[in-house]
């Protein structure tokens, strides 16, 4: 029985293997005969194989009226999903992706920059050139529009600089004052020519008529360079920067000094040209600003993209409130073919801030009457003092972005939190021009030098 069991076991155990290298053996043929039959059978679809005499003529017409027909059906869909493919990526191409938090980190180390650094600080933050030569820091026209500028917080583009990458700008896209202002062949600013400007853009548009009274020394009506270098000192004198433009003459070898006094430096400046210059400089950095959101001043400026210049000024630690409300802006009520802001009207807007002193002045007295401003009570404002009546579409946008408390009505704080910052140009305060000049006319009354 156990020899019986044991030989049972023992054929059992063979046929067991036996059955299994059959369906091994069984399976390695299938695979085979599996895979020559499909390779048979797509030979076949993409190819017929020729009749051999023995087939239809029928049939084989037949097959070839059908791939046919398959192949026009799989090009007419490639077709088609290329097609798609374009236009997202032109869609993703023409809307420009948010900013990610790094950048957003960035951008507010810029904006700091921008509002509290010394002019060399600046300008050796944004500079991407270099002299071959001298091995000085030179600033191309992108660098010098981020650098004035604060950082765009609708896409990646503004943090280029500041990873050190090399931007090709055509001649052509540099507005034609400032190209004629630098002089140069190829658009390059040295440190010396970075200051001057910014030194200008400092004196507040109110005060144009003002600065050029006090430092006309001589009372004559003109301001010659000798008197244009006291104002410059004069500004030096409340300025944090170790670097003196009025030392060795740095100002006067700039096409920026040139162009204001000749080559021979015996030209004089009216008070009309002088302002003129001023207003010209500012209205420059104006259209910079509005072809930076809409790529031409032929185009019209987006409710939110004018929007999104006026937060842009606010205080560092203000702007990613403001960034967050605009993103809120209702589309229905604010709808860009509605709702949109010409180029004219931009610097007409702008124009009207540069008495934004003398709007404050006015505004105060509905506080004193326990009134909140009203969007007509500020156009009206604006209009007694700068003789420029807003539109509609303007006022309306920025009482949504001021408006803190919702009750479409602004008070002194929301107003001057962003207006009268605008127009600083990363001039700090302890670099404000007008509390110079004070001193420099009480020493100008008492006699002094």
């Amino acid at each position: 029985m156990i020899q019986g069991r044991h030989y049972k076991h023992h054929h059992h155990h063979r046929n067991h293997h036996h059955h299994r290298y059959s369906r091994y053996y069984y399976s390695c043929w299938d695979r085979l005969t599996g895979s020559a039959a499909a390779y048979c059978l797509a030979a076949s679809v993409i190819e017929p194989v020729p009749n051999d005499g023995g087939g239809d003529d029928d049939d084989n017409k037949k097959t070839k009226m059908v791939l046919k027909r398959r192949r026009k059906k799989k090009k007419a869909s490639d077709d088609t999903s290329s097609e798609d493919t374009e236009d997202k990526a032109a869609q993703k191409k023409a809307k420009p992706s948010s900013p990610s938090q790094v950048d957003r980190i960035n951008g507010h180390y810029q904006n700091r920059i921008r509002q509290l650094s010394t002019p060399e600080k600046i300008f050796s933050t944004f500079a991407s050139m270099e002299n071959k030569k001298s091995k000085e820091q030179r600033m191309n026209y992108h660098d010098f529009c981020e650098a004035i500028l604060p950082y765009d917080f609708r896409n990646e583009s503004a943090a280029a600089n500041m990873k050190n990458q090399k931007v090709a700008v055509d001649e052509e896209v540099v507005p034609e004052f400032l190209y004629k202002l630098i002089n140069k062949k190829r658009f390059s600013l040295t440190l010396a020519e970075f200051i001057f400007i910014t030194l200008l853009l400092s004196i507040p548009p109110s005060d144009f008529e003002f600065v050029f009274k006090i430092f006309d020394l001589d009372g004559n009506g003109r301001m010659d360079a000798t008197e244009f270098t006291a104002l410059l000192r004069q500004f030096k004198q409340r300025n944090t920067s170790n670097y003196d433009i009025t030392e060795d003459n740095i100002a006067q070898k700039t096409n920026i000094w040139r162009y204001l006094f000749g080559s021979d430096q015996k030209k004089q400046l009216t008070l009309e040209q002088f302002q003129d210059f001023l207003i010209s400089l500012r209205e420059t950095m104006l259209r910079i600003e509005y072809e930076r959101y809409c790529g031409s001043i032929e185009n019209r400026l987006s409710p939110r993209n004018f929007a999104m210049s006026l937060v842009s000024y606010a205080h560092h630690s203000e702007v990613a409130y403001y960034v967050a409300r605009i993103n809120r802006m209702p589309k229905d009520e604010f709808d860009r073919t509605q709702c949109s802001v010409s180029y004219a009207e931009f610097i007409e807007f702008n124009k009207c801030l540069f008495k934004i002193t003398d709007i404050m002045r006015a505004l105060k007295y509905y506080e004193k009457g326990n009134q909140n401003i009203t969007q007509q009570a500020f156009r009206h404002t604006v209009k007694c003092i700068t003789g420029v009546e807003l539109s509609d579409n303007i006022v309306r946008i920025m009482f949504w972005v001021l408006d803190r408390d919702g009750d479409n009505t602004l008070d002194q704080k929301e107003i001057k939190a962003l207006l009268s910052e605008r127009f600083q140009y990363g001039q700090a305060t302890d670099r404000v021009f007008l509390a110079g000049l004070f001193q420099c006319f009480g020493k100008c009354i008492a006699g002094g030098d």
